[in-house]
């Protein structure tokens, strides 16, 4: 069973949530993998799950852009996950 760890500051992890759940509604690349989490083949994830996951992605996000001062690319940050369709017309 995958849980959010305990460690780190409580409010924080609690805000960091509070903006995956935002970030889901309202942006189409971070739906799109809060979509894939849940209905992915190999361990799908429940939604609470998959907002855990989402919150992740998006510290690390947060994290690149602030260290390394590149701008925002949704289709980098898109790579990582497969997508059905395209394995399909690969093939």
């Amino acid at each position: 069973k995958t849980k959010i760890s305990k460690r780190g500051r409580k409010r924080l992890r609690y805000l960091l949530f509070e903006a995956a759940i935002s970030v889901v509604g309202k942006n189409e690349e971070f739906k799109e993998i809060h979509r894939y989490y849940t209905t992915r083949e190999k361990n799908p994830l429940k939604k609470m799950q998959s907002l855990i996951a989402v919150a992740c992605k998006l510290i690390r996000v947060f994290h690149v852009i602030l260290t390394k001062g590149i701008s925002y690319d949704a289709s980098k940050m898109l790579k990582d996950i497969r997508h059905p369709g395209e394995q399909l017309k690969a093939a």
